[in-house]
């Protein structure tokens, strides 16, 4: 029994050889790559259907003229299918049997649906490598263009807002280190005590208050919001700032910006 396994690249509209046994390293070379279309495996893949030729060689049907070279009796070529689409084809040839059993082909079947189900898990994967790579590239970028920016600005990188985290400007307005997590809720949460505290209207305010927390919590932009915000160092300065939240499913994506919150802030005296 031989068979042959095929990638369909349909950027070039052509089946690549992926695998194969029983054939020649000869044979392997001239059926590398097959046009769409052209013999059993390239009609299969265009059409997404099954095709059982037997008796070949006996035969005159043209599109089995490439199996019936190779002394093949009976073929049977499966199309690969994954998320709703040929990703390729498998195929067995048997030179020995002029016609497949039931349960010969049953077995091709089962065969061809399991490495359909592995090229569709590494398409997947390669795809979501993809996805991650372009959001890691985003962000790199977006990093870059913060730390440039002559204004305060903050991402927070979940819905709750429990890490928060600033660009250069942001870091020194704040006293924080470079990366650091300035959310006042992880503060409040795993500390016990807050490193900034904030006050609007002489009222100290809550995590839960904060401009960033409330655009995230009511999915509303805010805007125009003064605070005042009491440093580690002691300096009291006043921020004036706008909070958007992510739209849509964001906050599901890793590595892309959530939210920015800027502020133009001076010390009070």
């Amino acid at each position: 029994m031989s068979f042959l396994t095929t990638s369909w690249i349909k950027n070039i509209n052509k089946l690549h050889l992926n695998a194969c046994g029983g054939v020649s390293d000869q044979i392997v070379k001239s059926i590398e790559w097959l046009n769409l279309g052209v013999a059993v495996c390239g009609r299969v893949a265009q059409e997404g259907q099954r095709i059982i030729a037997e008796n070949i060689q006996g035969g005159k049907d043209k599109s089995t003229d490439l199996v019936r070279s190779l002394g093949i009796q009976a073929y049977c070529c499966h199309p690969l299918i994954g998320n709703g689409e040929v990703l390729g084809t498998l195929s067995f040839g048997s030179k020995l049997k002029k016609d497949f059993s039931d349960e010969d082909i049953t077995m091709m079947k089962i065969v061809a649906d399991f490495v359909a189900i592995s090229m569709t898990r590494l398409i997947d994967e390669e795809k979501l490598l993809k996805s991650q790579r372009r959001a890691n590239e985003r962000a790199e970028e977006l990093e870059k263009m913060m730390n440039i920016v002559p204004s305060a600005i903050w991402i927070a990188q979940d819905p709750q807002c429990l890490e928060i985290t600033g660009n250069a400007t942001a870091n020194s307005f704040y006293e924080a280190k470079e990366g650091e997590n300035v959310s006042l809720g992880l503060a409040k949460v795993s500390e016990g005590v807050q490193v900034r505290r904030f006050f609007c209207d002489g009222k100290e305010l809550t995590a839960e208050e904060l401009t960033m927390q409330v655009a995230a919590s009511s999915g509303k932009d805010v805007l125009n919001s003064e605070l005042e915000v009491l440093l580690p160092s002691g300096r009291r300065m006043t921020m004036l700032g706008n909070a958007s939240p992510p739209e849509g499913r964001e906050w599901e994506n890793p590595g892309l910006c959530r939210r920015f919150y800027g502020y133009n802030g001076k010390e009070k005296s």
